[in-house]
């Protein structure tokens, strides 16, 4: 098992949970963009939704690969094939949860920038995925890249906040923010399980702030409609 975080033992159950609540969320998030962009057909409000159901998909891997944890630690009967066989299949959903959470944070990270050139999305793409796979400590990159664009993401809202003064886009930006804070904590989970918990905190936090301001916008949108 490649050592993407440090937790204790008898928060894996509740991690399980947490990861369900998440990919519900953010599913939720996406769903409400979708609905926002079929009254308004803003491109950025469908790229919003893209980049979260890409989200919502890798927490999705993240809840079964923690249920194939439990379920490798609850019994010590398996024999070596079948449990070289387990932790592949683990390494490998660890490893899907990465490519579509970074893949999520691109599209969001491109629609920041509002650029229209596909072309520049796919190669940033392939040099992000290539990055990743030849650098040695993949789970370390794999959360640089995260705080990265995150900070990119916060420093677009703040920009729409100072210039529009909205409160929802201030909702935004404080969320963001706060994710921000969670995906610090979970670069130092590999060596205190600590951060790992309080990391899950903050993104739940974060999540929350997102989908009720999501609803807030999209009940507005209908009621002008």
């Amino acid at each position: 098992m490649i050592n993407i975080y440090t937790l204790p033992v008898w928060f894996l159950p509740i991690d399980e949970y947490f990861e369900l609540t998440f990919a519900v969320i953010t599913l939720t998030i996406s769903l409400f963009s979708y609905k926002l962009y079929t009254l308004g057909k803003q491109r950025q409000i469908k790229l919003f939704g893209t980049s979260f159901l890409f989200i919502s998909i890798s927490y999705f891997i993240q809840c079964i690969c923690n249920s194939n944890i439990i379920s490798f630690l609850e019994n010590n009967s398996y024999i070596s094939i079948s449990a070289a066989a387990k932790h592949i299949l683990l390494v490998m959903g660890i490893y899907s949860y990465i490519f579509f959470y970074i893949l999520g944070l691109i599209i969001f990270t491109y629609m920041t920038f509002q650029i229209q050139s596909k072309k520049l999305f796919f190669f940033v793409l392939l040099v992000l995925l290539l990055s990743l796979i030849l650098v040695y400590d993949k789970v370390f990159l794999f959360y640089i890249l995260s705080i990265l664009m995150i900070l990119f993401i916060i420093l677009f809202y703040m920009t729409q906040y100072f210039r529009q003064n909205n409160k929802k886009t201030a909702l935004i930006l404080v969320s963001f923010i706060i994710l921000l804070l969670s995906a610090v904590a979970y670069l130092f989970s590999t060596e205190n399980g600590r951060f790992y918990i309080e990391g899950h905190i903050l993104e739940l936090v974060a999540y929350l702030t997102m989908l009720i301001n999501m609803i807030v916008i999209v009940k507005n949108a209908q009621k002008k409609g």
